[in-house]
């Protein structure tokens, strides 16, 4: 999915260039590509539930379907309100920052969310 995005960006630059345009077209249209490229791919990697596995692993499932094994960095911030996981990929070690917001859960949940978090010490 993330190279069909790429690869349809890229072609439309691609395109902006070959046409009979004055040059400042295409260049003022590159920022608004990037910007829609960097808006897909957020949305094509954005967390669609993290799960705790009962051996303390932690999974990460995302939008496009992919089930990303990933640790918790001690970097995780915890307020009433707003959970920030830092998370890293086992696989490619890409850091990641996972929000979940007190309102995105119920009220059990995330309180149970953020007491396992402050147990294990993240």
């Amino acid at each position: 999915m993330l190279r069909l995005l790429l690869t349809a960006h890229l072609a439309t630059a691609l395109l902006l260039w070959l046409l009979p345009l004055p040059w400042w077209w295409p260049a003022a249209a590159l920022p608004l590509l990037l910007a829609g490229y960097r808006h897909g791919r957020r949305r094509i990697l954005a967390p669609v539930r993290i799960a705790r596995e009962s051996d303390g692993s932690w999974l990460w499932h995302r939008e496009d379907g992919a089930v990303v094994p990933v640790r918790l960095l001690p970097d995780t911030l915890l307020t009433p309100k707003l959970v920030l996981l830092h998370v890293r990929e086992e696989g490619s070690g890409r850091h990641h920052v996972l929000p979940v917001l007190g309102d995105s859960l119920p009220p059990e949940q995330f309180r149970a969310l953020r007491a396992a978090l402050r147990l294990e010490r993240v």
